[in-house]
């Protein structure tokens, strides 16, 4: 509404000299140059939030993987316009800034899942988010930051690979098992071989890199792809990396917001009466089911290919008609 408005700006110097009426019913609370200037430098600030906010709610793609970098995008564009010689755009930026700093400055308070739902975008993996990291903080926060999503990160690797792992081991001592009945006689160097293999194995150690290793040193997806679909690739590689693929099914499935675009931008106040605190969860459910059913954008329909596939499921019905009719002639001569 505001970018809209300033473009009027002439327009209200034009009413202000010509309208009268316009003058004694606004008084002092028609619009000087100083606040047409302060309007003209509030639009960048209230531009940023607002497509980051329309980004984050949407609903029909992923957004779990953009979270950090518009969260933090925010955060570098406020600290640069804090640097503005212009005193009142710094002003803005400064407050703007403390209350970003609020939550965002400290780590404890910051959900780690969403720096790992970042590594699982094959456009920024891990080095992305070290240096976005390294840039936002000081060094000691940074490196307990990142410790901690490493930590994160590796722990629910081997949690999501653990019955992988449990069932390739299954099928491990069913084949040792069967060799050892097939092949009685081995040499001396072949049997120390496998005894070195067995202690190896039971003491856990690999000279072999995990397949998280493998994901983060292959070389990243292109990021000026405007094609790219996250869903897609994981699509196509989950065969690859089936411990990573059951993680990104999982983190890139949730969304970020539950907030409508619309309800973030509303002044309305967020009320529950009686009559929505009484609803039960079902009813609450279906509320929300069909509020996203009628608010989905309509989809263009190829009539021709729909009249075409129809006329094809008419023709057979046709014709398995005709051919029940026969049959049952047939019967009745």
């Amino acid at each position: 509404m505001l970018e809209k408005a300033v473009k009027f700006q002439k327009a209200f110097d034009l009413l202000e000299a010509a309208d009268r009426k316009y003058v004694n019913e606004l008084g002092n609370k028609i619009p000087t140059e100083d606040d047409w200037s302060y309007a003209n430098k509030l639009l960048p600030f209230l531009k940023i939030f607002y497509d980051t906010t329309l980004k984050l709610s949407a609903s029909y793609y992923v957004t779990g993987n953009e979270y950090m970098k518009e969260i933090y995008g925010i955060g570098f564009l406020l600290l640069k316009m804090c640097q503005s010689e212009d005193p009142e755009t710094s002003q803005m930026a400064t407050k703007m800034k403390g209350k970003y700093d609020k939550y965002w400055g400290q780590i404890d308070n910051i959900n780690v899942l969403i720096f790992v739902a970042t590594v699982l975008d094959p456009r920024y993996k891990l080095s992305y988010v070290s240096l976005v990291i390294d840039k936002a903080y000081v060094v000691e926060v940074a490196t307990a930051l990142k410790s901690k999503i490493n930590t994160v990160l590796y722990s629910m690797f081997d949690v999501y690979g653990a019955p992988l792992l449990q069932s390739k081991q299954v099928t491990h001592q069913v084949e040792d098992k069967t060799s050892m009945d097939v092949d009685h006689i081995v040499g001396a160097a072949d049997f120390m071989n496998s005894m070195f293999d067995e202690e190896v194995d039971n003491l856990g150690i690999t000279e072999n890199k995990t397949e998280l290793d493998i994901y983060l040193l292959e070389m990243k997806a292109d990021r000026n792809d405007k094609s790219f679909s996250i869903l897609n690739w994981w699509k196509s590689n989950a065969s690859r990396y089936p411990v990573l693929g059951m993680m990104a099914r999982d983190l890139l499935s949730m969304p970020v917001s539950t907030v409508a675009s619309e309800s973030a931008f509303s002044t309305g106040g967020r009320v529950l009466d009686p009559f929505r605190s009484s609803l039960t969860p079902k009813m609450v459910e279906a509320l929300v089911c069909t509020q996203d059913w009628l608010r989905k954008n309509h989809e263009s329909i190829c009539i021709e290919e729909c009249i075409t596939e129809l006329e094809k499921i008419e023709s057979g019905i046709q014709g398995d008609e005709e051919q029940q009719h026969n049959l049952i002639t047939e019967i009745d001569d």
